[in-house]
């Protein structure tokens, strides 16, 4: 089979497709499903995927009617890349996805009814090493057992907006490099033991409106390069601690307007930022 042969696409018939035929699930050499924008297909049924074991990319973004993954997805075991990003009906992740051990991206941003991640639907992800769960509006925290994600490098919950608090168990996080908080209005503390973030390099907390104070241990982030604190209102001062981050290069604190905290002690700092714009 050639490379034309193991890619189907669907956009051709995008407007009106409602849901995968059963045969797709006969294309044992299929690498890449593209579904992006079949606006009116309501559900994935496990007899239409259940035979793609070479399958390596699902692509679902904006597939606005989408209100069911099937527990199929777990046999998917080649698949690397899931993108079910603005499938704003989804209400939630599907469990049984254990046996995606080479998943090494899942994108589910936008999942606007999205309310809670059942603690299964984060394990066996062996391999994962980007979770992009930017602007679900509803989330308001994530299970336990995403501290069994090792390999994950990027966690993006940029425009949670409902996300009140994270488990303790996110520090077991030691490979992450790039966590983003940006606009978690309702955030109003970071876990204590948040020094456990030993790869860490990039920390943005910008528009965390509630966010009144960082965790001492904060000092421990002993990779850490940008911390961005922009517009969180409400922070008064920052750990004194973070002197001895010697890899910290940036720090923004612009529009904290409560920030009374001194930063002559930060001579490792390449760039600070303040202001009130």
């Amino acid at each position: 089979m050639g490379g034309a042969g193991r890619r189907v696409c669907a956009r051709a018939v995008r407007q009106g497709l409602l849901e995968l035929p059963d045969c797709l699930g006969r294309l044992e050499q299929l690498e890449t499903l593209e579904l992006t924008r079949c606006i009116r297909l309501r559900q994935l049924r496990r007899a239409s995927v259940a035979g793609l074991g070479r399958l390596e990319v699902l692509a679902m973004a904006s597939c606005e009617q989408l209100t069911k993954l099937t527990g199929g997805l777990g046999l998917l075991s080649s698949l690397a890349s899931l993108e079910i990003s603005d499938c704003r009906a989804l209400p939630e992740l599907p469990g049984g996805m254990g046996g995606l051990g080479r998943l090494t991206s899942l994108g589910a941003a936008g999942l606007a009814g999205l309310e809670e991640i059942p603690g299964d639907a984060m394990q066996g992800f062996d391999a994962l090493v980007d979770l992009d769960l930017s602007f679900c509006d509803k989330l308001k925290t994530l299970p336990s057992s995403v501290g069994s994600l090792s390999s994950l490098r990027r966690l993006s919950l940029a425009g949670c907006r409902m996300m009140v608090r994270l488990p303790s168990a996110v520090c077991r996080l030691g490979a992450l490099q790039d966590l983003d908080f940006t606009g978690c209005a309702a955030l109003e503390s970071l876990p204590s033991n948040l020094g456990a973030f030993t790869s860490l390099r990039a920390l943005n907390l910008s528009r965390c409106l509630g966010l009144r104070s960082l965790p001492e241990t904060i000092s421990r982030l002993s990779a850490l390069q940008v911390l961005n604190l922009t517009r969180c209102a409400l922070l008064v001062e920052i750990p004194m601690t973070l002197t001895v981050i010697t890899s910290l290069q940036m720090l923004n604190l612009s529009g904290c307007a409560q920030f009374r905290g001194t930063l002559s002690s930060l001579e490792c700092l390449a760039t600070v930022v303040l202001g009130y714009s």
